[in-house]
């Protein structure tokens, strides 16, 4: 049996496999452990250092059966489970230093974003030592017992012998348990390590993602929750620098299209013109312009709206306007120019089921006589303050891109009444949607400009801004919502009536 060894001879057999494991181990970590991805490195050095262990645990088991004739149960399985138990702690605790050494390689070297392909839970893993260190522990104390029980029934001795064979036996139950209290005391710490590690690089993480900071990382190199946690962190924070991304992009498009918007409202003696639209999403799909045709004696008002929202819309609307300011340079009558824009939209955007509707509205700045022409748009709205009465400028033809030789008629009114109100605008106004369902609407629109038509044209697009805006309420805003007002000057004043005359 091993305790009739003595310290020297106990400490050969067992010396002896232990160094030729440890020189084996270096060998099978160089050739076999290092070279795998980094992820892989920690389950694969588990696996030899437990077997290199357990193995000489049957090496001696083996030698001693062989060479010395101990027997194989009673003196060789206490061999082979104190050093599966010493294993498994040693094995343990390597491994945990493989994934520390991994977590500050990841980090360090950028690897390791993605969440683990499969998932073992702390609980199982838990679960399972558990339940192999309690067998490991009972085993070990059991053949303990059974060999101080066959002992001390083979043994012929008095009370007093008794009683200090008894205190013997606890003392060796004690060591055992002693030891094995260190082992997992060991573990628990190692296991700690690897745990603070994982979280501070979480919380970092997170903290600087509060303040603002979306550059960093947080390494998943393990397979249980927190590499799923950190993993799907990762995912979280590419999603936000991808949306950080568009954001900016959609920041510059949106200066860069409002750049393509009129800046500032025309000064024409005897007009008094103002325009805004307020996009539902970072760019808009409308569209309205105004400026003065290549004779100089007439003011072209447009408004405009692409069907959907968004980059798309934006694009076609910046199209269109570009095939607008360039059309009107060249010669030719309100109705071929519809139509040559038309013509052209058709060609770069048919199939992809978008289409425009514009209303046109040209006012000529000597005697104020109106020329209109629709593209598929709602009619211009006329407010009457002397009768307060509405009329409509309609226009019948279809939406720019539908068809392209479509046609477009011009419709003619002589000059309003001074004071008079006209209201380009697209649905946005009328369809804007409150929390119970219901929509703005064109009666409301009227009463609004019933109510400030006597107001400037800008103040009367505020207000009915605002209106639009308090119906609504908490409701998001769906669509895009564009208008211009113009309104007929009620008199000239000194120096309008002297351009007046210049130009007469």
């Amino acid at each position: 049996m091993l305790e009739s060894l003595s310290v020297w001879e106990l400490g050969r057999i067992i010396f002896i496999p232990l160094a030729a494991a440890y020189l084996l181990r270096l060998v099978l970590i160089h050739r076999l452990v290092d070279p795998l991805p980094p992820l892989e490195r920690s389950r694969r050095q588990f696996r030899i250092e437990l077997s290199l262990l357990v193995g000489v645990g049957l090496t001696i088991a083996v030698f001693n059966l062989v060479f010395m004739d101990f027997p194989l149960v009673r003196s060789g399985m206490k061999v082979v489970l104190g050093f599966l138990a010493f294993g498994l702690f040693q094995s343990l605790d390597m491994t945990l230093e493989r994934e520390r050494q991994v977590i500050g390689q990841a980090k360090h070297l950028g690897f390791g974003h993605a969440p683990p392909a499969t998932l073992f839970p702390l609980t199982r893993r838990f679960l399972y030592l558990t339940i192999l260190l309690t067998f490991l522990v009972s085993a070990i104390l059991i053949l303990v017992i059974i060999h101080d029980l066959r002992w001390l029934s083979a043994s012929a001795m008095g009370q007093d012998d008794i009683s200090m064979l008894v205190r013997a036996v606890i003392i060796e139950i004690l060591f055992v348990m002693g030891v094995m209290m260190a082992l997992v005391i060991n573990l628990i710490l190692s296991y700690t390590k690897n745990l603070g590690l994982l979280l501070d690089n979480q919380t970092s993480v997170l903290e600087r993602v509060s303040q603002g900071d979306l550059s960093d990382y947080v390494p998943a190199v393990t397979n249980d929750e927190l590499g799923f946690i950190a993993g799907h962190t990762n995912q979280m924070l590419e999603g936000l620098r991808e949306h950080l991304r568009i954001t900016r992009g959609l920041e510059v498009a949106r200066e860069i299209q409002s750049t393509l918007l009129p800046a500032a409202s025309p000064e024409v003696p005897g007009l008094d013109i103002a325009g805004a639209s307020i996009p539902c999403e970072a760019i808009t799909g409308d569209y309205f312009d105004y400026f003065h045709t290549r004779d100089g004696e007439h003011l072209a008002v447009l408004v405009g709206d692409v069907s959907g929202h968004g980059v798309g819309s934006a694009l076609i609307m910046a199209s269109v306007r570009s095939l607008i300011r360039l059309r009107v340079t060249l010669p030719g009558s309100l109705a071929e120019c519809m139509a040559d824009v038309n013509r052209m939209m058709t060609r770069d955007t048919f199939g992809s089921g978008r289409f425009m509707t514009l209303f046109c509205l040209v006012i000529n700045t000597r005697d104020f006589q109106l020329h209109w022409s629709g593209a598929g748009h709602d009619p211009a709205i006329v407010y009457s303050p002397s009768t307060g009465k509405f009329t409509e400028l309609p226009g019948i033809g279809l939406p720019l891109g539908v068809r392209e030789n479509s046609r477009y008629a011009v419709a003619s009114r002589n000059r309003l009444e001074p004071g008079a109100v006209i209201l380009l605008g697209t649905d946005g106004i009328w369809e804007t949607m409150n929390d119970q369902g219901r929509l703005f609407g064109k009666d409301r629109l009227r009463a609004a400009i019933r109510k400030h038509a006597a107001e400037s044209a800008q103040e009367l697009l505020d207000a009915i801004t605002r209106d639009v805006a308090a119906f609504r309420g908490e409701h998001s805003q769906k669509d895009d919502i564009t208008m211009v007002v113009v309104k007929m000057a009620e008199r000239l004043n000194s120096a309008d009536s002297a351009i007046t005359a210049t130009q007469n």
